[in-house]
């Protein structure tokens, strides 16, 4: 909750001169972030990130000079790939255990149209048993 103008008019000549001093530089560092966060060269890749700043969300574009990108959580690694001009095909992922060691089977859900979540089952043993289980269940039904 931000002090009304009368409530600053109360405190000492040295509090306000602060406070002044504060707010302009608080507007200045916004708008430098701002002018910054404009001045990014577009490229392929990207991401979207949301700062609050002046007591409100604002979200920002930044860029990333790359054609590749690794995202690694629990004991997943996910890399999304652009092809190398911008003729080639789609865009390609490739995904594996975190560090690459070979541990634990990754299982790729759809969880929504177009979407999906790629799990270690060594990090998610219900999912392993489940899987597993209808595998099994799957097999059997094909040898009856």
């Amino acid at each position: 909750m931000n002090p009304t103008p009368e409530q600053i008019e109360r405190l000492p000549k040295w509090a306000q001169a602060h406070i002044k001093r504060l707010e302009r530089q608080r507007r200045g560092a916004i708008t430098a972030l701002k002018k910054f966060q404009d001045s990014d060269e577009p490229t392929r890749v990207l991401y979207e990130q949301a700062l609050q700043l002046d007591g409100e969300f604002q979200f920002f574009v930044r860029h990333i000079d790359t054609y590749q990108v690794r995202f690694v959580c629990n004991g997943v690694s996910l890399a999304v790939m652009l092809p190398d001009d911008e003729e080639g095909r789609g865009v390609e992922l490739s995904w594996g255990p975190e560090g690459g060691h070979g541990l634990g089977d990754m299982c790729f859900t759809p969880t929504a149209y177009q979407q999906a979540r790629i799990t270690n089952l060594a990090y998610q043993p219900r999912e392993y048993e489940s899987l597993m289980r209808r595998k099994k269940q799957t097999e059997e039904k094909k040898l009856a």
